[in-house]
């Protein structure tokens, strides 16, 4: 069987990362170009980074912030990158390379790329959350990528904390940004510039103070994965972003799961406790999820059939 080459496009809000990868999600070569502060720049970029990689590859796979109708491959919203909003990319890209186009929202992209390599594999109902400047995420319901009437399904950070408190942050996107976190650490520490791993050296240290900042932090986010579990009853939780390679935040999110539930022992006797673990791929995860959708949405799908049907029985 020839192996097919593709193309993996992750447009951030400060890089667009691209790499090659085969149907397998093996990644040969990985670059990047700073992300463009206009559509044409944008633009630009783009079929730059595909003239150079055209002559070896079968198909296109992009994943980009904002909403996204993966059918038709148009963007809306865009996110940190507004200029994409009613951008149709996969129809500007197809039309100019002949070659198939796949564009799917980056969280979303996250939880398929753990559906099909990574801590999701074989599980029908999960969900990633994926910590960052706000929360992104997916949600795999019967085993399929859950999208919802607009395509919003997974949109996290719009989950509503209590208005009427008159707190600062009302949505749940501020006031569970992991930047925030890190931010706000950060300063009770002294550090002059944030820096993630130096708040975490502390926590583990047993800083009390950022010990207590880390369990509000924690319990704050077990609250939302309890609520989107009374919604959609899944087994598995997976956390991503940078944050998320800290083994301490992973056993405080399931601490905090486990002290809510044993307050209320209604909810403790229904409803299952979710497994919590970090994503398994943090800085490929939004390019092989990209590639996943590509490949499950082309013909290349009938072509690999037997493949996606051998990953998905099996038991991580």
């Amino acid at each position: 069987e020839t192996v097919s080459n593709y193309l993996c496009i992750d447009v951030g809000g400060t890089f667009i990362k691209y790499a090659n990868a085969d149907h397998l999600g093996k990644i040969s070569s990985k670059d990047k170009e700073t992300t463009p502060a206009t559509l044409d720049g944008f633009l630009a970029v783009i079929r730059k980074i595909v003239s150079k990689n055209i002559e070896n590859i079968a198909g296109i796979a992009i994943c980009c912030p904002g909403k996204v109708d993966r059918k038709h491959g148009t963007i809306f919203h865009g996110g940190s990158l507004q200029y994409l909003d009613g951008l149709p990319l996969k129809t500007i890209l197809e039309g100019e390379f002949h070659l198939p186009v796949g564009v799917i929202n980056d969280g979303k992209a996250a939880a398929l790329s753990e559906l099909w390599l990574g801590n999701l594999q074989g599980c029908d109902n999960g969900v990633a959350i994926v910590l960052g400047t706000a929360i992104g995420g997916g949600i795999i319901a019967n085993g399929q990528l859950l999208e919802g009437e607009n395509f919003q399904a997974g949109e996290f950070s719009f989950i509503v904390h209590n208005p009427r408190e008159h707190a600062a942050k009302t949505l749940i996107g501020d006031r569970l940004s992991a930047v925030a976190f890190v931010e706000t650490g950060s300063q009770k520490i002294g550090l002059v510039e944030a820096d993630g791993q130096l708040v975490f050296d502390a926590i583990n240290e047993g800083d009390q103070e950022l010990v207590r900042h880390l369990e509000d932090y924690c319990y704050e986010l077990a609250l939302v994965i309890l609520n989107i579990q009374a919604v959609l009853d899944f087994s598995k939780v997976v956390i991503g972003g940078g944050i998320s390679a800290q083994p301490r935040l992973i056993q405080e999110i399931d601490k905090q799961l486990q002290k809510i539930r044993s307050d209320l022992p209604a909810l403790e006797a229904t409803m299952y406790k979710p497994i919590v673990l970090p994503c398994k791929f943090y800085n490929d995860a939004n390019m092989l999820g990209a590639l996943y959708n590509l490949l499950s949405m082309s013909e290349t799908a009938d072509r690999h059939q037997g493949f996606y049907n051998g990953t998905n029985n099996t038991d991580s």
